[in-house]
């Protein structure tokens, strides 16, 4: 393989599991059980189960549901994808919002280097991360 395209995909690679396990490990700190909006979340994605689709979002305790399903979908998608492990659908949830918490927080380190700095520097990520 190329070694430029190592030593780029390497770095960006450690630090994306450097900013999972950190959001993972925030999320996973206290006991939690599916209760309120989280519980009234799960069972909104139920119909995307049961009927195929889902047009509307989050529910609310306020009586109405917010616009736009993403999270729905997305939550739906992974529990897809992490069907094959032996894991109930609160974990699969939890890991899939540390996965895109490692994301947006690999975005904004690299973001924030490029903003301050002119360029892409991985030391300042991982300081920032």
């Amino acid at each position: 393989m190329n070694s430029v395209f190592l030593n780029k995909i390497i770095p960006i690679f450690l630090l994306f599991l450097f900013a999972f396990y950190g959001a993972f490990e925030w999320a996973t700190l206290f006991p939690f059980y599916p209760f309120a909006d989280f519980a009234g979340d799960m069972l909104t994605a139920n119909k995307i189960k049961d009927e195929g689709y889902l047009l509307f979002g989050h529910w609310s305790t306020w009586g109405f549901n917010h616009p736009g399903p993403f999270w729905l979908y997305y939550n739906y998608f992974i529990e897809n994808c992490l069907s094959l492990f032996n894991l109930n659908r609160l974990q699969m949830w939890r890991y899939g919002a540390s996965f895109i918490s490692a994301l947006f927080i690999l975005y904004s380190a690299f973001s924030l280097s490029q903003f301050y700095l002119k360029k892409i520097d991985f030391m300042y990520s991982f300081v920032f991360i």
